[in-house]
């Protein structure tokens, strides 16, 4: 099974996307490791991604690359939430 997902860095104020059919918390470690890549050398990328609950919910979640830091940002209980827009200013 594949995953696509898409990182963004404060620092750079740019987007990823990628996708892996590896374990998803190595490869997303691997993209805030030093290396000469376009995600190397800022240590900063933080993903967002939406989790789909049993009951058909979904919350949004923010997670350092790392896996640490891990918190649901949005709980979306009753809400539409599994298509949200990145903002990074907030707004």
């Amino acid at each position: 099974m594949y995953t696509c997902y898409i990182l963004y860095s404060p620092i750079r104020n740019k987007y990823y996307i990628g996708h892996t059919g590896d374990n998803l918390s190595e490869r997303l470690r691997k993209h805030n490791s030093h290396h000469k890549g376009f995600t190397g050398n800022t240590g900063d990328w933080k993903i967002v991604y939406i989790e789909q609950t049993d009951d058909l919910e979904y919350n949004i979640w923010l997670v350092n690359t790392d896996g640490a830091q891990d918190h649901m940002i949005v709980p979306c209980k009753d809400a539409v939430c599994s298509q949200p827009v990145w903002s990074p200013d907030g707004k």
